[in-house]
């Protein structure tokens, strides 16, 4: 009986504890090998899964570390080049300031000089107009058609006008009479003086550094005319001889100006006026009964080659760098 009772109890015991499995495992069990096998599957598939990532990130580092050179090389050339295209143009502010200090000087000097010698001469009467401007701009250099350099020019510019109290032959005598102010008049280049002109005058060494000018004279015999290029006033910005370069309008200008014009005193005072289309102003009328004295003077101080651009020698620069009055 003994024996009996204790395979009872060892059966109760193995129902209960397949009750138990089945709450857990509600899918029949067929043996322990089943769930080992699943885990060795995973296992081997994380191990390739790890593989592959570390051949990836074999691959990645290098190229991260090449992309970052490529950034540090680019920013230090930005850097680099913008610091010294500042360098570049605060010396370029600077050269242009003393030189054009030094001109301004040299040019108030010999057209005060000029204008003094004439009043004390009684060629020259009450001022009519007067203007002082600074210029500069971008010029090149060619061969046949093709741009070789480009260049920036700087001069100041005097456009003063007078009324004269001498015909022009007499004027003329006047000038040629005091060599040191005037040289040779008109001996440079064999220029000669034509029709309402009385002085020409060039002094500049072979950078284009130096003075030019002009004196013109008219009257009822020779008036002001735009069809006669002798007989032009000529431009407040710039007059014949002003800009070394092709031919460069105003509006390519960079201009600060000294002194704006007068014409407080200029008057039409007949019915018998003219005024032309090259004047610097507008309402410049002339009184054909009275005889006018113009000045016309550069003050080049400025000549800088900028060399070419990248493309075609485009202009590196294409505004001047032009410092403030």
């Amino acid at each position: 009986m003994d024996k009996l009772g204790k395979d009872e109890d060892i059966k109760k015991a193995a129902k209960s504890a397949k009750k138990s499995l089945q709450k857990v495992y509600p899918e029949p069990i067929t043996g322990l090998h089943a769930p080992l096998d699943d885990f060795e599957d995973i296992d081997k598939s994380d191990s390739s899964g790890s593989g592959n990532r570390s051949k990836t990130r074999r691959y990645k580092k290098p190229l991260v570390i090449f992309l970052a050179v490529v950034a540090v090389i680019v920013i230090t050339v930005f850097v680099v080049t913008k610091t010294s295209g500042i360098l570049k143009e605060r010396s370029v502010v600077k050269d242009i300031t003393q030189k054009r200090s030094v001109a301004n000087k040299t040019a108030d000097q010999t057209l005060s000089n000029t204008i003094e010698y004439l009043r004390n001469e009684n060629v020259i009467d009450k001022q009519i107009a007067y203007s002082k401007q600074d210029i500069c701009y971008m010029g090149h250099n060619d061969a046949g058609w093709t741009v070789t350099n480009w260049r920036q020019n700087c001069y100041v510019r005097y456009v003063v006008g007078f009324e004269a109290l001498v015909d022009r032959e007499t004027a003329r005598g006047v000038l040629l009479g005091n060599q040191s102010i005037f040289g040779e008049v008109n001996t440079e280049f064999g220029a000669e003086i034509f029709e309402c002109e009385l002085a020409v005058k060039r002094v500049r060494d072979s950078n284009n550094i130096g003075s030019f000018t002009t004196i013109r004279h008219f009257g009822a015999d020779n008036p002001p005319s735009s069809d006669n290029f002798n007989c032009e006033v000529q431009g407040v910005y710039q007059g014949t001889f002003s800009v070394y370069s092709s031919i460069t309008f105003d509006s390519e200008l960079s201009i600060k100006t000294f002194t704006d014009t007068d014409l407080s005193s200029i008057h039409a005072l007949s019915d018998n006026i003219l005024t032309t289309d090259t004047t610097f102003v507008e309402d410049l009328y002339y009184d054909l009964g009275k005889k006018y004295l113009w000045i016309e003077h550069d003050e080049n101080y400025y000549n800088e080659d900028v060399g070419c651009g990248i493309l075609l020698c485009n202009n590196p620069r294409p505004e001047p760098i032009h410092p403030e009055l």
